[in-house]
C-alpha cells in the first residue's frame, strides 16, 4: 500500500537463468528478476516495469499532490503549448532527469568508478530538469499526424557541464 493505493506485481524470473544461459559479458546488468507493477488509482491503470515500485509510487504522489505534477512544470507548459493537448500520444522527455536516473545504475554496475560518478552527480544535480524533447501523435483521417519538438536551448547547460568535466 502506498497512500491508500494497493500496488501489486507479477514477478518474471531472469530469462538467462530460466534458459540456462550464462553471460561472460561484464556489462550484462540483467536483474535477477523483473517485476511488472500495477495499481488502479481513480479509475486509471498505472503500470511500470523494473525492480522496485518507485515509478508507480511517484505517480501516486503526483496525483495526491505530494509532489510536483508534470503538467505544472513550466517547461512542460511550453511543450504542450507547442504540441497541443488534443493528442492521442504525448511523450515528454527531460534529458537531465534521464541522465540523473541513469547515474545510480552505472554506479552500481561499476563500483570502481564510484568517485567519478559522484563527481558527475554533483555537477548534474544543479541543472534544471526541463522537458526539452517532445513527441505527439494524433489519429487523423487515414493517417497519423505527428510532431517532434526539440528545445535546443535547454541542452546548453548540459553541454557546458560536459565541457567543464572533460576540459573542452
Amino acid at each position: 500500500m502506498h497512500n491508500g493505493v494497493e500496488i501489486k506485481s507479477y514477478i518474471f524470473p531472469n530469462p538467462n537463468e530460466v534458459f540456462g544461459v550464462t553471460s561472460s559479458d561484464p556489462f550484462d546488468q540483467m536483474p535477477p528478476e523483473w517485476h511488472w507493477y500495477y495499481a488502479f488509482n481513480e479509475g486509471q491503470l498505472l503500470f511500470a516495469t523494473g525492480t522496485t515500485p518507485q515509478l508507480i509510487q511517484a505517480s501516486i504522489n503526483r496525483r495526491t499532490g505530494n509532489s510536483e505534477k508534470f503538467s505544472e512544470h513550466p517547461s512542460y507548459q511550453k511543450l504542450t503549448g507547442k504540441l497541443g493537448t488534443d493528442n492521442n500520444v504525448l511523450l515528454a522527455i527531460s534529458p537531465i532527469t534521464a541522465f540523473k536516473s541513469i547515474l545510480p545504475v552505472v554506479e552500481q554496475a561499476d563500483p570502481n568508478s564510484a568517485a567519478m560518478i559522484q563527481m558527475f552527480s554533483g555537477v548534474f544535480m544543479n541543472l534544471p530538469e526541463n522537458y526539452s524533447i517532445g513527441f505527439s501523435a494524433k489519429a487523423g483521417d487515414n493517417s497519423i499526424d505527428t510532431k517532434l519538438l526539440l528545445t535546443l536551448g535547454d541542452f546548453k547547460p548540459l553541454f557546458q557541464a560536459f565541457g567543464m568535466m572533460f576540459g573542452m
